[in-house]
Formats: C-alpha cells, sequence, structure tokens
C-alpha cells in the first residue's frame, strides 16, 4: 500500500511538472496530400485498439505496436480556424513533420501528423 501511494504521489508531481497530457487513440486516418494543389484525399476512418498518447513540452509519444516518438522543434502556437495548437516536429529518424491538436466544434479531439505527402489523423478520448 505504501509502494502505491508514493508511486501514486510521484505520477502526480511528474505530470504537474513536466505539464504531461494524455490521451487515447482509438481511430485514424489516411490523408494523402495533392502535390500541386495541396488538397487532402482522406481514406476512411478505421478503428484501432485504443493506443496511449502522452505529449509533455518536448515530445509526442504513441504507443501502438510500432511505437512512434516525435520530438518538438519549436514552441507550440495557437491555431486560429479551430481551438488548438501545433508544433514544428521531427520524426526519431529526423523527417520533418508539423503535429495539430485540435477541437473540433462538436467536442471532438483530435491528433494530426503531417509529414511531406500524407497526414495520419487519430481520434482522441479522454484528453486529459
Amino acid at each position: 500500500m505504501r509502494n502505491l501511494i508514493i508511486t501514486t504521489i510521484f505520477i502526480l508531481i511528474s505530470n504537474f511538472i513536466f505539464g504531461q497530457k494524455f490521451a487515447r487513440a482509438t481511430h485514424y486516418q489516411l490523408g494523402t496530400i495533392d502535390t500541386l494543389t495541396q488538397v487532402v484525399n482522406w481514406g476512411e476512418k478505421v478503428k484501432m485498439e485504443p493506443a496511449l498518447v502522452s505529449i509533455n513540452s518536448r515530445n509526442l509519444k504513441i504507443h501502438t505496436e510500432k511505437f512512434q516518438q516525435y520530438f518538438f522543434r519549436s514552441s507550440k502556437y495557437e491555431l486560429y480556424d479551430v481551438k488548438g495548437y501545433y508544433y514544428e516536429s521531427y520524426t526519431a529518424e529526423g523527417k520533418e513533420c508539423v503535429i495539430y491538436i485540435y477541437v473540433e466544434e462538436d467536442g471532438s479531439n483530435y491528433l494530426e501528423i503531417e509529414h511531406q505527402n500524407y497526414i495520419i489523423k487519430f481520434s482522441l478520448i479522454d484528453l486529459e
């Protein structure tokens, strides 16, 4: 019992100090970007095993079968057309990307990872 209390206190302090947020990704959608028009053509929304998503001031981690980690190159910037923000980022392999986290008018939360010619969009629940 004592270890459980100490662990809980440590997690709460860590979250407070590092500002870590958590969510679960439940669906994903792949979009391809037309290089001439910059229009995104979205594929079907696919249900997935819920995956833990954690974000702090330095990086984003998605705990799927293939662990994904993205590092922030910049501070977060506010979005103007929806409630949310984005980061200029790069993958563990050093490839450039932009990460968007936003809320639609209906209250749905999304995470988008925009690469050079495609976007992966995750539906999020329990965003803290």
